[in-house]
């Protein structure tokens, strides 16, 4: 949830240039699996996309998040794509992947991402 606090603030710095969104994708630790984690959300392994759409708003009970929030297919494409398993941040331009967070959580960090927009915006 840190990290989340921090994305929002740099929400609010430029959220009125760039557009901020989240995808939900499979659930990385659920809880039939062998390393669920016990967060405040419990969240079973995903058999249909009414189960993610479920999980995802019940995301957005707990939370308001920087952006809207899309749901990937239960084909997984957006976190195959983009190589976002389990979490990820990237900056896309004009269509084009300028930058690529490293893979969460040690490598999901929200300054890197303020640190590039910084340098883009002045």
């Amino acid at each position: 949830m840190a990290n989340l606090a921090r994305l929002k603030e740099i929400h609010a710095r430029f959220g009125s240039k760039a557009t901020f969104l989240t995808i939900y994708t499979q659930e990385a630790h659920p809880t039939e699996g062998g390393d669920y984690l016990d967060y405040f959300l419990p969240v079973s392994k995903h058999k249909s996309l009414q189960q993610r759409l479920d999980a995802a708003g019940e995301l957005l009970q707990l939370e308001e998040l920087p952006g809207p929030l899309l749901v990937d297919n239960m084909q997984d494409e957006a976190s195959k794509s983009y190589g976002s398993f389990p979490d990820r941040l990237y900056v896309i331009l004009d269509g084009v992947v300028v930058f690529q967070g490293g893979v969460g959580p040690h490598g999901y960090l929200p300054k890197l991402v303020e640190k590039w927009l910084d340098q883009f915006y002045n």
